[in-house]
């Protein structure tokens, strides 16, 4: 009883001192601002792209796993309370030559998706996707943003994702 309590009250504390987008369109993934706050790891680095109106994302790209980069994941998340609605890890869609392509789709979306898609739920009405990487690679990690798509692809070119909203 008293978890339920508390997970109540953390919930709204992080909920205060999350990223708030306040545009209906649809956002390539970019490097927020600072979210030490929210996700305090330090080998942690949080694409945020921003689904808007869109019913359905194509998220595509490539990633090798080394050494420095170990890990990457996508989670589909409600940005007014920070819940996580579904998440995806990189085993099980990255192919053998490092590509992937995944779907992030709502809900109620009935046409074709990837093998691989995770969903949001219907009473989310602010679906961010977040692509985390675990990353040892300190020169990605300090980089503070905010930047633009643009700009973070610039940062991280080779595994940079490709997001397609429908």
């Amino acid at each position: 009883v008293l978890s339920n309590l508390l997970e109540g009250v953390i919930s709204r504390a992080i909920a205060a001192r999350a990223p708030v987008v306040t545009t209906n369109a649809s956002i390539a993934f970019a490097l927020p601002g600072d979210t030490s706050s929210l996700f305090p790891d330090i080998s942690h680095v949080y694409l945020f792209a921003v689904i808007g109106p869109a019913s359905l994302v194509t998220i595509s790209g490539s990633f090798n796993i080394t050494s420095t980069r170990p890990y990457f994941d996508f989670i589909v998340v409600n940005q007014n309370t920070t819940a996580t609605d579904d998440a995806l890890p990189f085993y099980e869609f990255i192919q053998s030559d490092g590509s992937y392509t995944i779907s992030v789709a709502s809900a109620s979306y009935s046409g074709s998706v990837s093998n691989a898609t995770i969903r949001w739920k219907t009473d989310n009405q602010f679906p961010l996707v977040l692509m985390r990487i675990i990353t040892y690679d300190y020169n990605v990690v300090n980089y503070t943003g905010p930047l633009s798509p643009a700009q973070t692809q610039m940062l991280i070119p080779d595994i940079y994702p490709s997001a397609k909203f429908s």
